[in-house]
């Protein structure tokens, strides 16, 4: 199979000056139910592998395996966002508050031999993360940066482990298939059941017109 982070493009170019790259990326943005999951990496200089990809493109299997690498390899920082945090100051201030955190943790860490901080692209308000490093945000980020493309492994398999605990807990919505998503099942449970704790208001509101109460 093609890999192209084999050669890591973006990442040779402070590589062989000897510095560090921090890759960010979430995992849950979207979705009507529970947390946030947004993470750190920070990849060991010349690393490379041919199972890092963008995450969505990846089989569960491969994914797992893709985990158990950069877990064992490389610097992880992993924050999940809770529905209260969510629901009270909306998804982009949730972000940018786990974003911050990953680059403050990752900074006090490496200190100066952590060069950048390669984003996928959010809509959050980056004055803090300036301060502490250098950084770059674009879109597609998990095509561009192996750094971003275990972030987002590391994040989505975190998220989904998290989820098999939801489907037993909550048993009336389909958790299990939708992982949070407003697919058409989900919607009906919420119109027939109303939202749990675990959902977030905002959307459930904006798309099904269910209220705070």
């Amino acid at each position: 199979m093609k890999n192209e982070f084999l050669h890591n493009e973006f990442e040779n170019r402070f590589w062989k000056e000897k510095k560090l790259v921090c890759g960010i990326d979430e995992a849950g943005r979207g979705p009507f139910f529970g947390p946030l999951a947004v993470a750190g990496v920070v990849l060991p200089i010349n690393f490379a592998s041919y199972l890092i990809d963008d995450s969505k493109k990846l089989s569960e299997c491969r994914r797992e395996k893709a985990f158990e690498e950069i877990a064992t390899n490389a610097w992880v920082k992993n924050f999940f966002v809770d529905v209260e945090y969510i629901n009270k100051f909306g998804i982009n201030k949730a972000t940018e508050s786990a974003v911050n955190q990953i680059v403050y943790a990752a900074k006090s860490k490496f200190g100066d031999s952590l060069e950048f901080v390669a984003l996928d692209m959010m809509k959050i308000n980056y004055s803090y993360v300036s301060k502490l490093c250098n950084y770059f945000s674009a879109a597609k980020g998990e095509s561009w940066s192996v750094s971003i493309a275990a972030a987002s492994i590391v994040a989505k398999v975190l998220r989904d482990r998290q989820f098999d605990s939801y489907t037993k807990l909550f048993p009336t919505f389909p958790l299990q298939s939708s992982k949070g998503y407003g697919t058409s099942s989900h919607c009906n449970a919420l119109k027939n059941h109303g939202k749990s704790f675990m959902h977030r208001s905002l959307y459930c509101r904006k798309v099904l017109g269910i209220d705070d109460k």
